[in-house]
């Protein structure tokens, strides 16, 4: 217990505060060293997520702004489909002192800032609200996705009725241990966080969102049917040695995917929020439109780190 309170009210919000000023002289770094130039990008690994995509491209975006420089997306991915890539309005085309336009390819080891699953951007205020910015002068929600999360929320969420936020991510990230990604907490664990935060803040509903069908099974056995809450239908339970996005047709994937990131969109809406720490975390807090009364993220280390 001293443990975790020193994480939640000391480590945790320090970490937030160095990592922001950290962040602050990295722009300025970035602002002074990268050329006003056209700048175009594609990642190239196709297993990614969803999240994964966004912060990444976000941190492209990211440089780009802070150069004064134009961004280009290329390629098809599936963010795509949900996010549409704009440039800044009033945004000139950038040309060197020479007067020649010049476009320069990005690759993802040169994008040196983007928003993180860390503790430093976790409660970082600052970098939270550059990447907010970023996100809303660079990628475009869909109206028509947008009106799907005005529509699942107003057929989940009752007016003035706190509800918890959890997020839970289990089959394959449980199962494959990704190295250098953050260890996941059990189930059993956040039963208990759930309940002792349910029981402090006086909370009656929870709105759960997870992919692991044990998962779900195991919260409303033990908080009730009607007291948990989800938006994605398509869960799974046993994936062996491969992520969800190897066992899945395209069709599948892009159905998958617009049920997560309606789910992350109305965990961005919960009072209330516990989770794992994940790109989808990242995430939630981008689209959150103001701080959470209270949050917990598990610090439990990274996969790997000890072997």
């Amino acid at each position: 217990m001293l443990k975790q309170f020193i994480n939640e009210k000391i480590k945790h919000p320090l970490q937030g505060m160095r990592g922001d000023l950290q962040f602050f002289f990295e722009l300025q770094r970035i602002k002074k060293n990268f050329l006003p130039v056209t700048y175009t990008f594609l990642r190239q690994n196709e297993n990614t997520g969803i999240f994964s995509d966004l912060l990444v491209y976000l941190g492209a975006a990211g440089m780009a702004k802070q150069s004064g420089s134009c961004l280009v997306c290329e390629g098809d991915r599936l963010l795509f489909q949900f996010f549409i890539p704009q440039n800044p309005s009033g945004q000139p085309v950038c040309e060197r002192i020479t007067g020649k336009k010049e476009k320069r390819e990005l690759q993802e080891q040169d994008i040196c800032i983007r928003p993180r699953d860390s503790f430093s951007f976790l409660y970082g205020r600052y970098q939270q609200y550059f990447w907010k910015k970023v996100l809303k002068g660079s990628f475009s929600m869909k109206s028509s996705f947008q009106k799907k999360i005005e529509e699942a929320a107003d057929s989940l969420f009752e007016q003035n009725i706190p509800v918890l936020g959890i997020l839970y991510r289990g089959t394959d990230y449980k199962n494959l241990q990704p190295k250098g990604h953050p260890v996941q907490p059990g189930i059993s664990d956040v039963i208990k966080k759930t309940e002792e935060i349910m029981r402090k803040k006086h909370c009656r509903k929870i709105f759960l969102a997870t992919e692991d069908s044990l998962a779900a099974e195991k919260m409303r056995e033990y908080f009730g049917q009607d007291c948990v809450m989800m938006y994605q239908k398509r869960l799974f339970s046993h994936t062996g040695e491969h992520y969800l996005s190897e066992l899945c047709e395209q069709d599948a994937r892009k159905q998958i995917a617009q049920e997560y990131i309606i789910s992350m969109a109305l965990l961005a809406r919960c009072q209330y929020l516990i989770a794992g720490r994940t790109s989808g975390l990242a995430g939630v807090l981008l689209l959150a439109q103001k701080p959470f009364a209270y949050a917990y993220f598990w610090d439990l280390g990274i996969y790997g780190e000890n072997k």
